[in-house]
């Protein structure tokens, strides 16, 4: 069982250069869907194997929402061997976020 785990910009980018799997929800304090999205990570967090689940504020790390292009949150990316895998915009329903990890 994984947790979801809030970390920095910094840390993110160390988890990335790692070449781990890691899926990165990218939120606000003040966004009701990213509020939701957060429910459903730890729901999904309780089964994924051989991924980290993130999440990042972005009012305590905007640089990186430069270095990524995010504009609206909740916005979230799934990184494999250090690379971005896949974007997705908005709130994702945890069907959704399954098959996309599973590909």
């Amino acid at each position: 069982m994984t947790e979801v785990k809030q970390v920095t910009g910094a840390e993110l980018e160390e988890l990335v250069a790692s070449g781990k799997r890691v899926l990165a929800d990218f939120f606000l304090d003040n966004c009701g869907p990213c509020k939701m999205q957060k429910v459903i990570l730890k729901e999904m967090a309780k089964n994924a194997e051989n991924l980290d689940i993130v999440t990042v504020n972005l009012g305590q790390s905007a640089e990186i929402a430069k270095n990524y292009e995010i504009g609206t949150v909740p916005y979230l990316i799934l990184f494999e061997q250090g690379q971005v895998k896949e974007r997705m915009l908005g709130m994702q329903q945890k069907a959704m976020l399954l098959e996309i990890i599973n590909e």
